[in-house]
């Protein structure tokens, strides 16, 4: 952990340094300078705590400054992809094809969770067309989950262009959306995702499949 704040003094703390995760105690505390301190939290059952450190003369607090979580992933997948140029189609890519705003749908069978769902994410496998001339940040998409809009704007700058040997493209990157109202998510049924792209004319997208993570 690495904590930041001031006045935690010019030169390295005494042994009476101490930082403590509600009632449990952080090891390997370390002073590093006036206004950070690192240590190794400690484990605890789920739930929010407050934040104190305690030097030889003074201790100072900060309320539900940590979060422990014990929720693990579980991903659900459709394999299906999707091009934004029906004149693109590569061996298993595009098995349905999408033209600039049009929806890409894909659904999630069985999907089952413990409750309550502590975190939620889409992820999409994508990769750009190859006109490496045009810049990716004029490449967009919008998001629902099960009709509820999740995102909408969405720049492509961190995806690549596509190296097609032999046609084929072969550097997907995949682009994590968040999820931020979990209760979106519908469990033991399933669920949509609907992809809207915006391309810059005579350009394209393909997004070889997509990933529902659920943490609970």
């Amino acid at each position: 952990m690495t904590i930041v704040g001031r006045n935690f003094g010019m030169h390295p703390q005494p042994p009476t340094l101490r930082v403590m995760f509600g009632a449990h105690e952080c090891t390997n505390v370390a002073w590093q300078n006036n206004s950070t301190i690192t240590c190794v939290s400690p484990a605890g059952l789920p739930g929010t705590t407050s934040v104190q450190l305690s030097f030889a003369t003074a201790s100072v607090a900060k309320q539900d400054a940590w979060i422990w979580s014990d929720c693990r992933n579980v991903s659900f997948s459709d394999r299906t992809s999707h091009t934004t140029w029906n004149s693109y189609c590569a061996p298993n890519l595009c098995n349905y094809r999408s033209s600039d705003g049009q929806i890409m749908s894909f659904e999630f069978d069985q999907v089952t969770f413990n409750t309550p769902l502590q975190e939620a994410s889409i992820v999409l496998s994508i990769a750009l067309d190859d006109h490496y001339t045009q810049d990716a940040s004029s490449y967009s998409l919008d998001a629902a989950l099960n009709g509820y809009t999740l995102l909408e704007g969405r720049t492509l700058g961190d995806v690549p262009h596509g190296a097609p040997p032999h046609n084929a493209f072969n550097n997907f990157v995949d682009v994590k959306l968040p999820i931020d109202q979990v209760s979106l998510v519908r469990s033991v049924n399933v669920n949509r995702v609907d992809v809207t792209l915006h391309i810059p004319p005579q350009d394209f997208v393909v997004v070889k499949a997509a990933s529902l993570i659920v943490c609970s």
